[in-house]
């Protein structure tokens, strides 16, 4: 568990397979991989990726996130950050601050900064399907 007071990462490097993970203090660039019981990882302001884990801080700085079945909450401070969240397995909280962010997702709900529902869909078709039975959903049940 590398967030207890003692053991906390502030160095470059590559760390893997760790509980949990907090570094919000570190300016090194990291490279964190969530193992199997990973709940959360917190990264400061260096360039870093991080991957799967159920709650996931990648501070200041450009990052690449990845989440995976597990993540709920993804947090990302300034800078131009990458969000891969196709292999989320239920709707993703995230907040990317200001930048020049890119979000990858399938099929997936997600709520930004002012919680309004975005829903990336595979392709264009199943987009306008979508967003058909979204809208006219409310409609038939007032009309019935």
């Amino acid at each position: 568990d590398l967030s207890a007071l003692g053991d906390q990462v502030s160095g470059v490097g590559t760390y893997a397979g760790f509980e949990n993970l907090d570094s919000s203090a570190s300016v090194a660039t990291l490279v964190a991989i969530a193992g199997q019981n990973t709940a959360f990882i917190r990264t400061g302001t260096g360039n870093d990726s991080l991957s799967g884990g159920v709650s996931l801080d990648g501070g200041a700085g450009n990052n690449n996130i990845t989440a995976d079945s597990r993540t709920t909450t993804v947090v990302a401070g300034a800078g131009n950050d990458n969000l891969d969240a196709s292999a989320a397995a239920q709707a993703v909280t995230i907040n990317l601050g200001n930048g020049a962010n890119a979000v990858l997702g399938s099929a997936l709900s997600i709520t930004l900064d002012f919680r309004i529902p975005v829903f990336f869909c595979s392709n264009r078709q199943a987009a306008c399907q979508f967003v058909q039975a979204y809208l006219l959903g409310p409609y038939a049940r007032w009309q019935a």
